[in-house]
C-alpha cells in the first residue's frame, strides 16, 4: 500500500512468483486471471470465525473501509477489483459465505448503490446499512466519491449508532428517510452485545423505578438471574466509574504498613505477579511450568529446591492439543483425585479476558500458566515488535492482580546470536518491561565433536541453565538437570547451595547475639568478610528477608541507616529503649565495638543452653518432627510470653502454632519459640 490522492490508501493487487511479490501489471493476463479466481473475501479467516460465533458480517466497499469497522469490534470484508467487479473475476464468492448475516453497506454514490445491488443478488436475505444515514445524504445520489460508512464512523458515529441504522433494504434510494426505530434483537451483532448496551444503560438509571424495571427486563430478556445480573452490574460499574488517582505524602507513604513480597515459589514467582519463561523451541519451558504446576497443586514436591505454597492451578494450553498437554501432565505425575487443584483451558484468546475472569472467580486459582504469548494473541492486529503490544501483558496482569494470582506465560526467544539476557526474548522490550520478572532457560553449549572453537546443542543432553532476572530481587543463574522419568528438573549445583546454606548460617548466628540489629555493614566486618564478599553477604540477607527470616527495622541513632534483627520491629525498638540509655550522639562505630567485644561470650553463652531453638532446628532439619512436644514463647530478655504445646508448623512462612495451657492457640516465630527440656 501507499498513499493514495482521493482515499487515504490505495490498495494494488500483487502476486507471488516464487521469489518475491510482483505487481499485477508485471504478468500475463491468463496467469493474473488464474490468480485473481483463487481470491476469496477480505480476510477471509477472520469472517469465518465471526460466523461461527453467529455475528453479523458487514460488507463495504474498500479494505481501508472494512479494516476501520474491525477496529470497532466489527466483522468486516470487501471484495478484490472495488465497485462493479464482484462478478468480474468468476470468483465464487456467494458459496464462501452461504447462511451468513450480512449487512450491505454502499458507499453513497451511484456506483456503490450498484455494487452493493449486484451482491444482494446472491444474498437476498441480507439487511442493508446506509451511512450516513441522512435524509441530505441519500436524496440524491452523486455519480462518484460519495461518502461511506468510514466517513461516518470518522465523524464520530458508535458501534450503537451502527447497529441501530441497520434495517431492510430501500425500494427507491432517492426517497430514504433516516430510521427512529430503537434496537432491536434482530438488528443488533449478538445477544452479548446488546446485553452489554442495556448494561450500560441501567448503571446510568438515576430513576429508582425506572431502574427496576430496567432490572426486572434485562432478567427475563436474557434469562439471567438476579444473582448474576448483580455480579454484571457491579462489573460495568468498576469499567465505567471515573477512577481518582491516589496521592500521598511522603510522610504518609511512611506511615503505610511495609508488605513484604507474598511468595507461591520462593525467591521466583511472588503472587499477584506475572513473569515470563523464554526459551528455543524444544528446551523445555512447557515441562518446566508443568514441574512448578506439580509442585504447586499437590505439594508433594519442590520446584528447584524451593518449598512452594500449595493451591490451584489453571493451565491455559494453546500451543498443543489437549491430548499433549494431558500426557505431559501424567507423566509429571498427576493423577485421579487432583483435579479439585487443576483446571485446564484450550484454544483461549486475549480478546476473550472477559471470559477468563469468569473462569477464574469459579475456580480461584493461586497460578494461571499460559502456553504460549505468541498463540493466545494470533488474532491480534499489533505486531509483538511494537511498544503497544505490552498492553496485553498489562490487561493479563490486571485480572491476576485481581485475584492475587501468580503467572507463568511463556514465550520464545529470537533468532540473534548476539543477544544477551532479557534482550534474548522475542518482541519488544516492552513485553519484559511489562512482567516482575523474566526466567530464560538455555541448553548448555557444548564443544562440537568435530573440533574448533564452535559449540553445539546436545538434544540428548539433560542439562539446562535457568537464567532468573527479577524485579525486586538479586537475579540468580541456576544449575538444572532435566529427569526424563517423570519430566522434573533439579538443581546440579550443590555447591553454591552449600555456600549459601552456610553464609545463612553464619549471618543467623550473629544476629542471635546482637539483639538489638545491626547494620549490613556492621555483619560483615564481624563475619571477617572481606570487601569483595559484600555483595554476597547483602545478597544473602536480602533473601533471608525474602523468606521472612530476618526483618528490618530503623535504627535508632540513625534514621537513614536500616538494621537487621531475628527480633520483631516492636520488640527490637521496646528492648533498644528500655536497654540502651545512650546519648544520640554517640557514634555508630562505638555502639559497634561494644558489640564486637561481646560477640565470642554471647556466642559461648547461647551454646551451653540446654534448650533447643526452634529456627536452629529449621535450618538443619524440619521442625514437624517436634510437633507435640513441649515449648515455650520468649522475648528477647527471656520472659516467657507463652507456654504449651507444639500443635502446628507452617514451613512457608516460619511460624507455629502453640496451644497453650488454657486451651487458646498462639502463633509465634520459630526464632522465638524454644522446646523445653
Amino acid at each position: 500500500m501507499r498513499p493514495g490522492k482521493i482515499r487515504d490508501k490505495d490498495v494494488f493487487q500483487e502476486y507471488w512468483n516464487g521469489r518475491r511479490w510482483v505487481k499485477a501489471t508485471s504478468i500475463d493476463s491468463s496467469t493474473k486471471q488464474k490468480y485473481q479466481q483463487q481470491i476469496t473475501w477480505y480476510r477471509y479467516a477472520d469472517v469465518l470465525q465471526a460466523v461461527v460465533e453467529n455475528k453479523q458480517i458487514f460488507v463495504v466497499e474498500g479494505e481501508g473501509v472494512a479494516d476501520a469497522l474491525w477496529d470497532l469490534g466489527l466483522p468486516a470484508t470487501t471484495t478484490i477489483g472495488g465497485t462493479g467487479k464482484y462478478r468480474a473475476y468468476g470468483i465464487a464468492y456467494r458459496f464462501s459465505l452461504s447462511g451468513a448475516k450480512l449487512i450491505l453497506c454502499p458507499d453513497r454514490d451511484e456506483p456503490g448503490v450498484l455494487h452493493m445491488e449486484d451482491i444482494y443478488k446472491d444474498f437476498p436475505d441480507a439487511q442493508w446499512l446506509y451511512a450516513p444515514p441522512s435524509e441530505f445524504y441519500w436524496s440524491k445520489l452523486p455519480k462518484s466519491n460519495g461518502l461511506d460508512i468510514k466517513d461516518w464512523i470518522n465523524d464520530g458515529a458508535s458501534v450503537s449508532d451502527i447497529i441501530t441504522a441497520i434495517g431492510e433494504k430501500l425500494e427507491t434510494v432517492e426517497t430514504f428517510k433516516p430510521s427512529s426505530k430503537t434496537v432491536t434483537e434482530e438488528n443488533i451483532m449478538s445477544n452479548a452485545e446488546r446485553l452489554r448496551l442495556d448494561l450500560l444503560d441501567l448503571v446510568q438509571e438515576t430513576d429508582s423505578v425506572a431502574r427496576a424495571i430496567k432490572r426486572s427486563h434485562i432478567c427475563k430478556h436474557y434469562k439471567i438471574t438476579k444473582k448474576e445480573l448483580e455480579s454484571l452490574v457491579k462489573e460495568t460499574e468498576q469499567k465505567t466509574q471515573p477512577r481518582r488517582l491516589k496521592v500521598y505524602s511522603f510522610d504518609e507513604l511512611l506511615e503505610l504498613e511495609s508488605e513484604s513480597l507474598s511468595w507461591l515459589i520462593p525467591e521466583l514467582l511472588p503472587r499477584g505477579e506475572l513473569i515470563v519463561l523464554g526459551g528455543a523451541p524444544k528446551s523445555g519451558k512447557t515441562l518446566m511450568a508443568i514441574d512448578a504446576a506439580f509442585a504447586i497443586a499437590t505439594g508433594e514436591d519442590d520446584f528447584l529446591g524451593f518449598k512452594c505454597e500449595r493451591g490451584k492451578v489453571l493451565v491455559i494450553s494453546n500451543d498443543e492439543t489437549v491430548r499433549s498437554t494431558k500426557a505431559k501432565l501424567l507423566r509429571r505425575g498427576f493423577r485421579n483425585g487432583d483435579g479439585e487443584n487443576l483446571f485446564v483451558v484450550s484454544d483461549w484468546k486475549v480478546d476473550q479476558l472477559y471470559e477468563l475472569e469468569l473462569t477464574m472467580e469459579d475456580f480461584q486459582p493461586d497460578l494461571v500458566i499460559i502456553d504460549s504469548l505468541k498463540s493466545i494473541s494470533t488474532n491480534s492486529r499489533i505486531s509483538e515488535n511494537s511498544a503497544e503490544f505490552a498492553n496485553i501483558i498489562y490487561n493479563l496482569k490486571t485480572v491476576l492482580n485481581r485475584f492475587n494470582c501468580a503467572g507463568i506465560l511463556i514465550h520464545h526467544t529470537n533468532k540473534n546470536k548476539d543477544a544477551m539476557g532479557v534482550a534474548k526474548l522475542r518482541g519488544s522490550s516492552s513485553i519484559v518491561a511489562a512482567t516482575w520478572g523474566t526466567w530464560i532457560i538455555d541448553h548448555i553449549p557444548k564443544p562440537s565433536p568435530n573440533g574448533g572453537k564452535s559449540l553445539v546443542i546436545d538434544p540428548a543432553d539433560p542439562g539446562r541453565l535457568l537464567t532468573v532476572f527479577p524485579r525486586d530481587i538479586e537475579g540468580q543463574l541456576l544449575k538444572l538437570e532435566f529427569n526424563p522419568e517423570n519430566n522434573s528438573y533439579a538443581r546440579t549445583d550443590q555447591e553454591l547451595i552449600n555456600e549459601q546454606d552456610k553464609l545463612r548460617d553464619q549471618i543467623l548466628a550473629v544476629l542471635r547475639v546482637n539483639k538489638n540489629g545491626l547494620s549490613g555493614q556492621e555483619i560483615i566486618e564481624l563475619m571477617g568478610m572481606t570487601k569483595e564478599e559484600e555483595r554476597l553477604v547483602y545478597n544473602e540477607l536480602n533473601r533471608m528477608e525474602s523468606r521472612r527470616l530476618i526483618s528490618t527495622v530503623t535504627s535508632n541513632r540513625d534514621n537513614r541507616v536500616t538494621l537487621y534483627t531475628i527480633s520483631s520491629q516492636e520488640e527490637l525498638v521496646t528492648e533498644f529503649q528500655e536497654d540502651n540509655q545512650q546519648s544520640n550522639e554517640e557514634p555508630v562505630k562505638q555502639e559497634f565495638q561494644d558489640t564486637h567485644q561481646n560477640t565470642e561470650q554471647n556466642l559461648e553463652d547461647n551454646q551451653s543452653s540446654n534448650d533447643i531453638s526452634l529456627l536452629q532446628v529449621e535450618i538443619d532439619g524440619d521442625v514437624s518432627d517436634l510437633i507435640g512436644c513441649d515449648v515455650e514463647v520468649r522475648k528477647l530478655n527471656g520472659a516467657v510470653k507463652a507456654k504449651g504445646e507444639l500443635t502446628n508448623y507452617d514451613q512457608l512462612n516460619g511460624s507455629v502454632i502453640v496451644k497453650t495451657t488454657d486451651g487458646a492457640n498462639y502463633t509465634a516465630h520459630v526464632r522465638e519459640t524454644f522446646v523445653t527440656r
